[in-house]
């Protein structure tokens, strides 16, 4: 409809000015002496206009050729922006079908691209984790095994803790370059459940405790509102981290306040 009333306006104005010409027996007198020019004021116009939008295209021209270095820096940039979003969703979806190896290769290119490099660093820390639970996994299973076996999946789970905590070490430096604590807010709580989630796979488990009760002081959870800070420390997995922690303390009391709250 918008385009049909233009379309109509441009037709009204054609025929009027088309009118007017007909009618017009103007003329314009250009006096340099001793020379006069005379020309119809319709040439006049026409001329006008066309030497208008002459000079608009050879401006606009002259603009995009100084320019051209400019558009093509922000197609490569919006390009590798492009290319980056593509590769965190790629990892994210690795994750969830548990290809940890393959998400953590992909999460190390994509940090060094330096597009979201934090979050890029908080999936390889999780891709870490959860090799690390498979691991665990396997070693209950493969009690009976030979002892090479198990002695591979001790190794490379020193290995993966290892590379988490580079991991957390890599997040911390990274968010120390924003001067004004932005990011390392907004990360906060979940860089906590990290770091309380890999100490508790190195046994420390006091340690990863302390790290899951001070998650109420941060700066980032005083700045949540009731229901959000409820969905956080009723959240199944926050409330299932702390339950392993206070099994392996032997915390019977908040092993039942735990699971009480984890069957509502």
């Amino acid at each position: 409809m918008k385009h049909l009333f233009w379309i109509i306006v441009l037709f009204s104005l054609a025929i009027a000015a088309a009118l007017f010409a007909q009618n017009n027996h103007g003329y314009v007198l250009f006096v340099i002496s001793p020379y006069r020019i005379e020309i119809s004021l319709n040439f006049f116009i026409v001329s006008l206009v066309v030497l208008l939008s002459a000079c608009f295209i050879i401006v606009k021209s002259i603009n995009w050729l100084f320019n051209i270095s400019q558009r093509v820096k922000n197609f490569q940039q919006q390009r590798r922006l492009k290319n980056a979003k593509q590769t965190l969703q790629e990892i994210l979806c690795l994750l969830l079908e548990n290809r940890n190896e393959q998400a953590l290769i992909i999460a190390e290119k994509s940090y060094n691209t330096d597009f979201l490099p934090t979050l890029s660093a908080l999936f390889a820390v999780q891709a870490c984790n959860n090799s690390i639970k498979n691991i665990d996994e396997n070693l209950l299973k493969n009690n009976d095994s030979k002892s090479q076996k198990i002695d591979k999946l001790e190794k490379e789970k020193l290995r993966l803790v290892e590379l988490s905590n580079l991991w957390l070490d890599n997040i911390q430096k990274s968010l120390k370059k924003d001067k004004d604590n932005n990011q390392l807010q907004q990360f906060e709580i979940a860089l906590a459940m990290l770091s309380a989630e890999n100490l508790y796979t190195q046994q420390k488990y006091a340690e990863a405790l302390r790290i899951l009760q001070n998650i109420h002081n941060s700066k980032r959870f005083k700045s949540l509102n009731k229901n959000q800070k409820a969905d956080i420390v009723e959240n199944p997995k926050f409330l299932q981290l702390q339950l392993k922690i206070y099994t392996a303390l032997n915390d019977e009391e908040n092993i039942k306040k735990i699971t009480n709250r984890l069957n509502k």
